[in-house]
C-alpha cells in the first residue's frame, strides 16, 4: 500500500504501478518487491547511528537564522502538530499531541558540503517493500525516505515535478520508521553548496518536519509514517538531517529537472 494521500490502496505482487493523486502532479511509481520489512528491520539494528554534538547555546541572533532557514525546532510537539494534520495522531480529547520536544532532538545542523567539483555525493537507495507502502528507500538508519518520483533512485537521483504551489517544484516523499524505533525524529533539509529556499511537508511549509513518539496517522504493524514533500525552486543537491533520540543522519539527494 502507498498512504500518500492518508488513504490505502492495494498493493499487487510483485510490481505494480501506482497512480497518486496529491498536492503535487499526480506521479507514477514503480514498486519492486525486492525486500521483506523483516529483512529490513534486521539490517536497521545491525548498524548504529551515533548521535551528533548537542545544541549550543540559543541566543536570539542564531534562533532567528535558524527560523528564516526552516532548521529551528519548535519547543512543542503542540506546535509542530499545527502543520502536520497527516502525521500527528490526536491525544486525549481530541487535542494535538502535547509536551515539550526533547532537547536531544535540537542538535546543531551538520550538513555536509558538497564533494569534489560540486560533485552531489547523493544517498544509495534500494527497494522497501511492508503491508502499507513500498519503493525506493534513501538511508540505512531506523529512519528512511521513499520518493515517489522517477529517476535513477538506487543512485540517489530523482527527477523533480511540478507541483500546486507554484514556484515551488518538489520531491514527493514518505519518511517512515521502522518497527524496532517508536521514539520521535526531526527531519530538517537544506540545499548544499548554494543559497535556496527549502520547505517540508505536504504543503511548502519552510520548517522541521517533527514525528512525536508512538504511533503516527498512518501505519500499522510499527511502522509509523510521515507523507510529505521537499519543497525548492531549483534543481540542485539537498540533504536531509534526520535526529532522533540515540542518532542523527544525513540523507542527500540529487534533485534534477527531467
Amino acid at each position: 500500500m502507498v498512504p500518500w494521500d492518508s488513504q490505502r490502496a492495494a498493493l499487487a505482487p510483485p510490481a505494480v504501478v501506482v497512480r497518486i493523486p496529491v498536492l503535487l502532479a499526480t506521479i507514477t511509481l514503480m514498486l519492486t518487491a525486492a525486500c521483506t520489512s523483516s529483512s529490513l528491520a534486521h539490517s536497521a539494528g545491525g548498524k548504529r547511528h551515533p548521535a551528533s554534538p548537542e545544541a549550543s547555546p540559543a541566543t536570539p541572533a542564531n534562533t532567528a537564522a535558524l527560523a528564516r532557514a526552516g532548521l529551528a525546532v519548535p519547543a512543542t510537539y503542540q506546535q509542530a502538530c499545527a502543520n502536520e494534520s497527516a502525521i500527528c495522531m490526536q491525544g486525549g480529547g481530541g487535542s494535538p499531541r502535547t509536551g515539550p520536544i526533547p532537547a536531544a532532538l535540537n542538535r546543531p545542523p551538520h550538513f555536509p558540503a558538497l564533494g569534489p567539483g560540486g560533485h552531489c555525493r547523493a544517498t544509495p537507495g534500494r527497494p522497501i517493500t511492508t503491508a502499507d507502502f513500498g519503493g525506493i528507500a534513501l538511508g540505512n538508519g531506523p529512519v528512511r525516505v521513499v520518493i515517489a518520483n522517477a529517476g535513477d533512485l538506487r543512485h540517489g537521483v530523482a527527477d523533480l515535478s511540478p507541483s500546486s504551489s507554484p514556484p515551488w517544484i518538489a520531491l514527493k516523499t514518505l519518511w517512515f520508521s521502522v518497527p524496532s524505533y517508536q521514539g520521535p525524529f526531526i527531519i530538517r533539509a537544506e540545499r548544499l553548496g548554494h543559497p535556496g529556499p527549502v520547505a517540508l511537508g505536504e504543503a511548502p511549509t519552510v520548517a522541521p518536519l517533527v514525528v512525536p513518539p508512538g504511533p503516527t496517522l498512518n501505519g500499522t504493524e510499527g511502522w509509523r509514517e510521515a507523507p510529505g514533500g521537499l519543497w525548492v525552486k531549483t534543481a540542485g543537491c539537498y540533504a536531509w538531517q534526520v535526529d532522533g533520540l540515540t542518532f542523527s543522519e544525513i540523507v542527500v539527494v540529487q534533485a534534477i529537472t527531467p
